[in-house]
């Protein structure tokens, strides 16, 4: 079956304008997130069962009895003691306050990649370490480095730490000063040109078939003695995860050092088996309640739910009718059997398109993946399920990202 394919919680869920019949979601990867207070309210979507009451509903999820007056509001109820089987109940959780996970993002004192692994080492180099010492103070190569090339030297100055007779002393003996980032891309420029002949600037590499990965770059380098291909950024914005991604694909990706520290990285959950097996453990994962193998199906007692094949006799589903079960069928088409299986717990679900977007806010200037699949809002976290994945890479990529999946 080769990998499978797979989705999961996120950490920002943006939607977007309906695609199709489908619904778009965007996920924000962020780089720098303020501590913050999260006092939004979610809304579970419970289908009413036979002999469900509102005030049962709230003990199932530990809300407190005052709240019926909101859940009738919310929904229309003109009478709380009458609600009807089959109906779908909104129900409102309290908000949470909590702090919001940190996530710390810092730039090596300056913005100059190393040029010594992108030309192999024809001539270029980038000193970072030391001091040069002139007449009106001292240059800190750490904030403002040195490149060598094609037998010139340059002191770069992006951030303006220099003074004007700082930089007609270091023109004196020899330097050039670049003061702002067009001249560092001119000087990048000429580099790769004498260095390789050819190169390519501020364009998008489109990688995979199904579930696809959009990656923008500052420059590409298709190196001819190697045969391999090379992406050179200016800024550090590309995270590990996703240079391990693009390296899958025979990709490598040369940019400035950052430190990068991320949140808490989301789940992973394969499901295995038949499509009936699979459906059990989703339901098992999603509730926390374990099937008991049950006749032709499987029986899941506190929640009231029976998985069986499409073709289980009729029979032996109308004697679980009677019992108070709803019926969870299993298709041979997985998305239906998924659908179906949900539906019975009191959780959304819905069909979805993925968009991972790094970094964030700038719509894709970086990178753009898209994968098709399923979301599911549970009480506690934000499931995505999805069929598979192109690449076993791409999994710790999502993983990373701090989104739950599940592969079915």
């Amino acid at each position: 079956m080769g990998w499978k394919r797979f989705i999961a919680a996120l950490l920002i869920i943006l939607p977007a304008p309906a695609y199709g019949s489908r619904n778009i979601y965007k996920i924000n990867i962020i780089k720098i997130r303020k501590a913050q207070e999260n006092t939004g309210k979610k809304i579970i979507y419970y289908k009413i069962k036979p002999g469900d009451t509102l005030y049962g509903i709230l003990r199932k999820y530990n809300l407190p009895l005052k709240m019926i007056g909101e859940v009738a509001k919310l929904n229309k109820l003109k009478n709380p003691n009458l609600i009807l089987k089959g109906h779908i109940l909104k129900i409102p959780l309290p908000g949470v306050k909590k702090k919001g996970v940190k996530e710390k993002f810092k730039v090596a004192n300056n913005v100059v990649p190393d040029f010594s692994p992108i030309i192999n080492g024809k001539g270029a180099r980038t000193y970072k370490k030391g001091m040069i010492l002139l007449n009106s103070g001292m240059v800190n190569l750490q904030q403002n480095p040195v490149v060598t090339t094609g037998g010139n030297s340059y002191i770069i100055d992006l951030n303006n730490n220099l003074t004007e007779q700082e930089i007609k002393e270091l023109q004196n003996i020899g330097y050039k000063v670049i003061k702002n980032k067009n001249q560092l891309r001119k000087l990048i420029e000429e580099n790769l040109l004498n260095t390789f002949g050819s190169f390519e600037a501020n364009g998008t590499i489109k990688l995979g078939t199904f579930d696809r990965l959009t990656y923008h770059y500052d420059y590409l380098i298709y190196d001819m003695e190697t045969g391999s291909t090379k992406i050179f950024n200016l800024t550090p914005d590309t995270p590990k995860e996703l240079k391990n991604l693009l390296s899958a694909y025979g990709i490598t990706v040369e940019q400035p050092e950052a430190k990068f520290e991320k949140g808490k990285p989301g789940t992973l959950k394969i499901l295995t088996g038949t499509n009936i097996e699979k459906i059990t453990e989703l339901i098992h994962l999603l509730t926390g309640e374990k099937a008991i193998k049950d006749g032709n199906g499987y029986s899941f007692n506190r929640h009231k739910i029976f998985v069986v094949k499409e073709m289980t006799s009729p029979e032996e589903i109308t004697e679980k009718k009677m019992a108070g079960f709803t019926i969870a069928k299993v298709y041979p088409d997985m998305g239906k059997s998924i659908r179906e299986a949900v539906n019975t717990i009191p959780f959304a679900i819905q069909r979805i398109k993925l968009i991972i977007v790094e970094p964030p806010g700038t719509e894709g200037k970086r990178s753009r993946f898209e994968i098709k699949g399923f979301s599911i809002e549970t009480p506690n976290r934000t499931y995505f399920l999805i069929p598979g994945v192109e690449k076993p890479e791409e999994i710790p990529y999502l993983i990373s990202r701090g989104i739950n999946l599940i592969i079915y």
